[in-house]
């Protein structure tokens, strides 16, 4: 055997886990590189010896010369092989060598390899199984590419990018195969002779009983596959995952194979096109043998692969991933899945475009590839040694995608390289995440700003206002001191503005500080305004009309200063008891029979209208309600007919409309509900109220309410409240969040009740934060998630101003 294996370009992902695996065998491996990298560090410390820079001199007589595709002919340590004579193998060869006399389990595809292959050795491991794998990224939970296992299965991915895959000399035990689109054009010229490819890749696996294949992809099924096992989310697929849902970083989904059904399966990747990564792992694995458990805890504890959407770090609650997506499928579909998981935070993706002949080959579909995200930057394109294209710059493409991408308000632009640092350091923000794409050098980059980013101190500055004139004045206060114990001190500075009952503002610096009120004609002055101009966003936490309606919202609004809570227009909606219980009626939502009264139609028709009362509910008890007040204020029970028209004249002096309904016997349940374009629900809560009312000294004085959450209902039925809560959300154009409360009869009928758009908080034991801590945000993370919200519905409101 020749003294030493010779790596021309030892530094990449592939060459260097053949040196790896070769280095485990005892060989002697030695290579060279144009600069030095974490993995080239890490061969030197297994033994390799490197030399950065190509150099004809290090090539020796008795060199094994190890090549990629990647390699000039012209380059000189290659010439001067050729000159020598040397024995020159094509790492596919080489790999072809260090499989013989095992299992082979091959991974192809034009998206996925390395991800599947990981994830079917997590399997593996898990198992205790020890197989040997080469990958095409750094398994994070071994911290390498490559290892020589001591069972008899290898795990590899087939390269289709070079034509590889199709070379492969040794029997395919399995194989995965996971989807093909239109990449690597630079090598194959036209798609039909890659889409041939495909077609002598399966005929080469064709005496293998375990190929799997992706039923969902059309060029796949176009190949007219047979004696295969397809996957996919089809009905047509042998193998199909249904029931996806997506919290945090983590996906679950249901597994069909055959005629077995397999619940709740988690893994610890985003998006669809992971789950089809491991639906093809969940079956080539089970027909195995490998035990169901041992699969479900790989899924569950898989730590990933370097650079597929690798989180960086988090700083001050903003995220940053590297990624290596470069092709507009990869790219799209990533950030459509991270998308799911951040909901509404700030999405910014900084994709370095690689190979000019890439950008050219797929220029069409990189323009629709970010419609995820909001703000976009394109940095210089990573050329790989190729030569510029006339016509293909980072420039056309910005222009392009302003002109044509499916998101017309996305923000993008070209940022060089020299200037990416500055503008990242300048303009991210606690809650934003930062997502880095591409196969160039953008990771070192990405990682370099992480690092200083990390150095920054960034804090919003909050505005609390509260207080107010209605009379729920004294509630706001409880509430706020409630309220403001979920700021995390570390990323807010609060500053508290109160409306004394008379209705002019006040600053303090803090909520307990005693002001010395100065009499002015002014409700709010110079300075009190100017300190709220300083405010990055306000939270506005007043109960009742003139501030809970959408009052101060608005007045927040015009001064451009975004705001915790719903939309003006939505809250004046919501606290319009009439109005939104006829929106949810004409959405399919049941509500109470009711009759709406306005004062002056009262007043000048009360004969005819006490008739008309009469005679809809005729012997009924009835609530008698305020329209536009909370907290029970102003309520009135009529058991009597003869007791109605003063119940009326009372409920007039504190509110110019009324609503009258049928009083029933029912239980009272909340909901919790949030979000602007993704809505989520909390647990359900039921006030134990007897079917008796309770009016505001009964709720706030002398407490007599319990709460119970979770409630004693059927899934079936807690599933259909959330639902109608959902519907009514939606159907009044709610957002950042709300209390909607329903009733329920002893038949479990359901009718929609009313609307908080900013729920009391006047206890620890408030129903809508227990209700949100029980699906896991508690205070502090509830606040955050309010201010996530209320950053995100200043951006929509931005592009209505376009």
């Amino acid at each position: 055997m020749k003294d030493f294996y010779h790596f021309i370009g030892i530094g990449g992902i592939g060459m260097s886990a053949l040196a790896s695996l070769l280095l485990e065998k005892k060989n002697k491996v030695k290579g060279s590189d144009i600069k030095s990298n974490a993995i080239i560090k890490e061969l030197e410390k297994k033994g390799a010896k490197i030399a950065i820079g190509h150099k004809k001199e290090i090539i020796n007589e008795n060199d094994i010369v190890i090549v990629s595709t990647a390699i000039d002919k012209k380059n000189q340590e290659y010439e001067r092989a050729k000159k020598l004579n040397l024995q020159i193998l094509h790492r596919s060869d080489l790999l072809d060598r260090l499989m013989r006399g095992s299992d082979n389990i091959l991974i192809t595809g034009t998206h996925g390899k390395t991800t599947t292959s990981a994830l079917l050795t997590e399997v593996f491991f898990t198992s205790n199984l020890d197989p040997s794998f080469v990958l095409g990224g750094i398994l994070n939970s071994k911290n390498s590419n490559a290892h020589l296992g001591k069972d008899k299965y290898f795990i590899a991915e087939a390269d289709e990018s070079d034509g590889s895959f199709i070379n492969v000399k040794n029997k395919i035990f399995a194989a995965i195969v996971t989807n093909l689109e239109k990449e690597h054009l630079n090598y194959w010229k036209t798609f039909e002779n890659l889409k041939n490819a495909f077609k002598k890749f399966f005929k080469i696996a064709k005496n293998s009983n375990l190929i799997f294949w992706c039923y969902d992809d059309a060029n796949l099924r176009s190949l007219n596959v047979k004696n295969a096992v397809s996957y996919g989310f089809s009905k047509k697929a042998n193998l199909r995952a249904s029931n996806v849902r997506i919290k945090d970083f983590q996906t679950t989904f249901d597994i069909k194979f055959f005629d077995k059904t397999f619940k709740n399966i988690k893994i610890n990747l985003l998006g669809s096109h992971n789950v089809l990564n491991a639906l093809a792992v969940f079956g080539l694995a089970t027909q195995l043998n490998i035990d169901e458990m041992a699969i479900r805890k790989a899924f569950e504890s898989f730590l990933g692969v370097k650079r597929r959407l690798e989180k960086i770090g988090e700083h001050q609650k903003a995220t940053f991933f590297d990624d290596y997506a470069h092709h507009p499928t990869e790219i799209k579909t990533t950030l459509q899945s991270l998308r799911k998981s951040i909901k509404e935070r700030r999405l910014l993706c900084i994709f370095q475009p690689h190979r000019y002949s890439r950008v050219k080959d797929l220029f069409n579909d990189f323009i629709n590839s970010f419609g995820a995200v909001d703000e976009l930057i394109i940095t210089d394109i990573y050329s790989a040694s190729e030569k510029p294209i006339k016509n293909i710059n980072e420039q056309i493409l910005v222009d392009e995608i302003r002109k044509k991408g499916i998101n017309e308000h996305l923000n993008v632009s070209h940022i060089k390289d020299k200037d990416l640092k500055n503008y990242l350091l300048k303009n991210v923000i606690p809650f934003d995440v930062v997502i880095a794409m591409g196969a160039g050098d953008i990771s070192k980059k990405i990682r370099d700003i992480y690092k200083a980013y990390t150095k920054k101190i960034k804090k919003f500055t909050v505005g609390i206002i509260y207080g107010g004139k209605s009379n729920e004045h004294s509630i706001s206060i409880r509430s706020t001191k409630n309220y403001i114990k979920g700021f995390d001190r570390s990323l807010y500075d609060l500053k508290y503005f109160k409306i004394l009952e008379n209705g002019k503002w006040i600053f303090q610096k803090d909520i307990d500080e005693n002001i010395n009120v100065k009499k002015s004609s002014k409700i709010i002055d110079n300075k009190i305004l100017s300190e709220l101009l300083t405010c990055d966003i306000c939270f506005h936490i007043l109960h009742g009309p003139l501030g809970e309606d959408g009052m101060i919202g608005a007045f927040l609004q015009t001064l451009d200063i975004p705001y915790v809570g719903c939309d003006y227009y939505t809250s004046a909606i919501a606290m319009d008891k009439a109005f939104s219980k006829t929106i949810a009626k004409k959405n399919g939502v049941d509500t109470l029979d009711f009759i709406e009264l306005n004062h002056i139609d009262y007043r000048e028709n009360r004969e005819k209208i006490l008739k008309k009362i009469n005679k809809k509910f005729k012997d009924l008890d009835l609530i008698v309600k305020p329209n536009h007040l909370g907290s029970s204020l102003g309520i009135e029970v009529v058991t009597d007919i003869n007791q109605l028209s003063f119940a009326l004249d009372r409920a007039f002096k504190v509110d110019t409309s009324l609503i009258i309904e049928e009083k029933i016997n029912a239980r009272e349940i909340q909901t919790a509900v949030f979000g602007n374009d993704y809505i989520e629900i909390g647990e359900l809560s039921e006030m134990l109220t007897n079917g008796e009312f309770y009016d505001f000294e009964n709720k706030y004085e002398k407490k007599e309410i319990v709460a119970k959450i979770p409630i004693d209902l059927s899934d079936e039925k807690k599933a259909e409240i959330k639902e109608l809560s959902q519907k009514v959300y939606l159907a009044l154009k709610l957002n950042g969040f709300a209390r909607i409360d329903f009733f329920i009869d002893k038949n479990e009928k359901i009718y929609f009740f009313e609307v908080n758009p900013i729920p009391g908080f006047s206890s620890n034991n408030s129903t809508f934060a227990k209700m949100l801590e029980f699906i896991g945000y508690d205070n502090k993370k509830m606040i955050d998630q309010f201010i996530i919200l209320a950053m995100h519905k200043k951006r929509k409101n931005k592009i209505l101003e376009k």
